[in-house]
């Protein structure tokens, strides 16, 4: 079982703390095999994220959508989260009721997700070796690549503006072209993909939100070392599990990303205001977990930091930034 470090694009073998590998890997992978060698390897990633997905709608209908008493467990908890902006009473214990109540079916999710989220860092560093070769070995085709992309997409938001303006039509093949030459070139983000279509999913962003905040148990905020597993036998890699979760949402209308969010900022909020009407001097774990899933979600999708300041106050993100500078300190 690996441990993923971002800053060292390395990973770690979680009970010897060896390195395992690192993104030297993908260079070596280029010079034996070739550009398309490399872009093929990208290719079979793909059809595998494609494959894996598949096999979590099938789940999730499984244990979820034909299990009743996993239903009910579900409708409980919506009446009292709704309305989201509102806060919890009880926080503590309601939301623990909730995972055990549904602990059964999470290790599947958790297998499921973690090899989607690590199969898009593997898609990530490939695109990195492309655009690095790309451009070491043929400056000028990556900037005529960039710049003809950023024209394009410059025309369709001028379209959606001003639908008098010209659209590329259903039968012209430019986009699918430039799409291919774009991903051999390592000139796009694997986590902006739509890898499979979906519909309407009843229970979807309530149920990732509970198995997120089921994971969160697990782990805790390590100097160095960002989120880590509080045991070896509870095997949570943060990376592939933040990547995961972020690639599953994507395939959906963003109104669940939405939700998903609102909860979060709900079980944060709430949480705090019972450590205050407590008299609990620090935040919790799973708060802060919670609050570096919500940093890391607006780091990997480039998004405003107001996405995150909407669902979460200003005062509790501060004192979120203070812990983790204190801690660093201290170690």
């Amino acid at each position: 079982v690996t441990c993923y470090i971002d800053q060292m694009s390395t990973w770690y073998d979680m009970k010897t703390r060896q390195e395992v590998t690192n993104s030297h890997l993908f260079s070596e992978i280029q010079d034996s095999l070739g550009t398309f060698g490399l872009n093929g390897l990208d290719r079979l990633l793909c059809f595998m994220i494609v494959k894996e997905l598949q096999n979590f709608l099938g789940l999730f209908h499984r244990t979820v959508l034909r299990d009743k008493s996993v239903q009910d467990s579900l409708k409980a908890l919506q009446k009292v989260v709704i309305p989201l902006k509102a806060v919890v009473a009880n926080s503590s214990k309601i939301y623990s009721n909730a995972i055990t109540k549904t602990q059964r079916i999470w290790p599947s999710y958790l297998d499921a997700i973690m090899k989607v989220g690590q199969m898009q860092i593997l898609r990530q560093q490939i695109a990195n070796e492309l655009n690095y070769s790309c451009k070491f070995d043929s400056k000028h085709l990556a900037a005529a690549l960039e710049n003809f992309n950023e024209a394009i997409l410059a025309d369709i938001e001028a379209h959606y503006q001003d639908p008098s303006q010209p659209y590329p039509k259903e039968d012209n093949s430019l986009l699918y072209e430039i799409t291919a030459y774009l991903e051999t070139a390592g000139n796009h983000n694997p986590l902006n993909k739509i890898y499979i279509t979906t519909k309407r999913l009843s229970y979807f962003p309530i149920v990732i939100f509970i198995f997120l905040i089921a994971q969160l148990l697990k782990l805790q905020y390590v100097k160095n070392l960002g989120m880590s597993c509080r045991k070896p036998a509870d095997p949570v890699d943060w990376p592939p599990l933040v990547l995961g979760i972020l690639t599953l949402l994507k395939q959906f209308h963003s109104r669940y990303t939405e939700q998903f969010l609102a909860l979060i900022g709900q079980f944060i909020r709430s949480t705090m205001e019972q450590c205050t009407s407590q008299k609990i001097p620090e935040m919790p774990a799973d708060v802060v977990g919670a609050l570096m899933f919500l940093e890391d979600y607006v780091h990997y999708t480039k998004l405003p930091r107001r996405v995150v300041e909407a669902h979460v106050p200003n005062f509790i993100v501060d004192e979120f930034r203070t812990i983790l500078r204190t801690r660093s300190e201290e170690h």
